[in-house]
């Protein structure tokens, strides 16, 4: 199937296609743009595709990029990261030296798989702020931190179904999107057709009733979740009445990422067309 990487405009309600090259997942950092591929990492950089962009890369010993689930950006460490191998290990780019390292050694990572991970061909979600790093592993029905170079449960206890208990009891079903929100993690409950937040050891329900989720961010204190193939905003007043949806899909979107205060970029199959432009949802 065709993949387009669309740029959209929401205010001035325009749009532009910038790239069909292949991607798995994508992030923006700035004014760049970097997503993983079948064999590495690619960017977009003025304008220029490279798709061998991990070749720039340092290590101690050459890593296989050939894992990457999900790519993420931390524009204030000028850092990205990646979840590889099922779930069970991050890497970490540092933008500045162009250097890469993973998180958990080995013999951890080993161990993590076998413990929490009941599949390694799910799809992931990973969200980074400058304190912390966290991923959702859908298929296995939980959210991950990484804590003292360890990568631990942050929600969910493997058993898909739905609680509002303490993190580690909590129930959750096939999380997708998950994003830092002003010292909350929110994420993506897809299985439960809900957005909940984490604070401290305790979930909440951020909002209701939304089917199909996928990716979520949250940026200019703004957030914008992917329900089927529409994308909304909530800004941070936080009710209905503050409800917007920012973009329709005519073919499925794989996943999003806002680019400053008026646009956002799209991933999307097989092609697409503007249907509709920002307006309040009913």
């Amino acid at each position: 199937m065709i993949s387009e990487l669309i740029k959209f405009n929401f205010i001035e309600k325009s749009s532009k296609i910038i790239t069909d090259v292949p991607m798995v997942s994508f992030c923006c950092f700035k004014d760049q743009i970097y997503y993983s591929h079948s064999k590495g990492i690619g960017s977009i950089i003025d304008g220029e595709v490279d798709n061998n962009w991990h070749e720039e890369l340092c290590s101690v010993s050459p890593p296989d990029l050939t894992t990457i689930s999900s790519i993420a950006s931390c524009e204030p460490l000028n850092n990205l990261y990646v979840v590889c191998n099922g779930g069970s290990q991050i890497g970490r780019i540092d933008l500045n030296m162009l250097d890469f390292d993973f998180l958990i050694s080995n013999g951890s990572a080993v161990k993590f798989q076998k413990k929490f991970l009941s599949t390694t061909t799910s799809e992931t979600y990973v969200s980074a702020s400058s304190t912390e790093i966290v991923w959702s592993v859908k298929g296995c029905h939980r959210c991950f931190k990484i804590h003292n170079s360890s990568a631990i449960p942050l929600v969910g206890n493997g058993k898909a179904g739905y609680s509002l208990s303490k993190n580690e009891n909590s129930r959750i079903c096939s999380p997708t999107g998950i994003t830092h929100m002003n010292g909350t993690v929110c994420f993506a409950d897809s299985g439960n057709n809900c957005l909940r937040g984490i604070k401290g050891n305790f979930t909440f329900n951020v909002i209701d009733d939304c089917k199909g989720l996928g990716t979520i961010h949250y940026v200019n204190e703004k957030l914008f979740f992917l329900s089927g193939n529409i994308i909304f905003m909530l800004s941070s007043e936080g009710d209905s009445t503050h409800f917007y949806e920012v973009y329709e899909s005519e073919h499925p979107i794989r996943s999003f990422y806002p680019s400053g205060k008026d646009s956002i970029y799209i991933l999307v199959d097989n092609g697409n067309k503007i249907k509709k432009g920002i307006h309040k949802s009913d």
